[in-house]
């Protein structure tokens, strides 16, 4: 019974540490002022690129992927 009820909220301590991953929202040009790292963070270049059509990333080909914290700055 303990390991059952010890499970659950393991369970459920792990899912609120998902949900509080992100605490910032989005603009209007799909990114945010990143606090901890200093500059801007984006998450949607297609309006990234729509606000920002002159930015390096907008003109080669393709749209990057979303920009990932495990890689080097």
């Amino acid at each position: 019974m303990i390991k059952s009820i010890l499970s659950v909220v393991a369970t459920l301590l792990f899912i609120c540490s998902i949900a509080f991953a992100h605490g910032g929202r989005t603009d209007a040009c799909g990114g945010h002022r990143d606090r901890k790292h200093g500059g801007y963070h984006v998450h949607n270049y297609e309006k990234y690129c729509a606000c920002h059509p002159e930015a390096p990333e907008c003109k080669s080909g393709p749209m990057p992927k979303k920009s990932s914290r495990s890689k080097a700055r």
